[in-house]
């Protein structure tokens, strides 16, 4: 009988911990913190997320801005984690730390600018980030060039 009690109390408090859904109260602290609150801000080509590296000559855009304040949100982010406030129960990740640690390996795949992208994808990834979302290059977003029947050019 003693050693049930204790189980009940577990599972009593795992019910109070908050589910932890890393995508969803990521985004939503990046566009908290960054865009107050509104996702058509975050998306606007031209004053939201991509904005943050003007296009080049090309009409493309650089990811360096954007590196620099993901690594800077990320690092908040994970700042913000307490430990004991998070069920675990049903996602990729085993416990807070392995969350921290997965985010500690995206902050430094974006720190390592003398490789290219290939070790930010894997580490987004292992978030369930979508690596494109937030570093396109625009090469698809309309240009200001409209072709003979008035429809844009994309910048590709």
């Amino acid at each position: 009988m003693s050693k049930m009690t204790p189980r009940k109390k577990e599972e009593e408090k795992k019910d109070n911990l908050t589910p932890f859904d890393f995508v969803g109260s990521f985004n939503q602290s990046l566009l908290n913190n960054y865009f107050g609150g509104s996702s058509e801000r975050f998306a606007d080509p031209e004053q939201g997320w991509a904005s943050l590296d003007v296009r080049g000559d090309n009409g493309l855009r650089a990811t360096t801005k954007r590196r620099e304040q993901m690594i800077k949100a990320l690092e908040e982010y994970s700042k913000g984690l307490e430990e004991g406030k998070y069920n675990f129960e049903g996602t990729p990740y085993k416990d807070l730390g392995d969350a921290k640690a997965r985010i500690q390996v995206a902050v430094d795949a974006l720190k390592n600018t003398s490789k290219d992208v290939s070790d930010d994808i894997p580490a987004f990834n292992a978030l369930g980030l979508d690596y494109r979302a937030y570093f396109s290059n625009g090469g698809n977003d309309a240009s200001t060039h409209y072709d003979e029947n008035g429809k844009p050019y994309t910048w590709n």
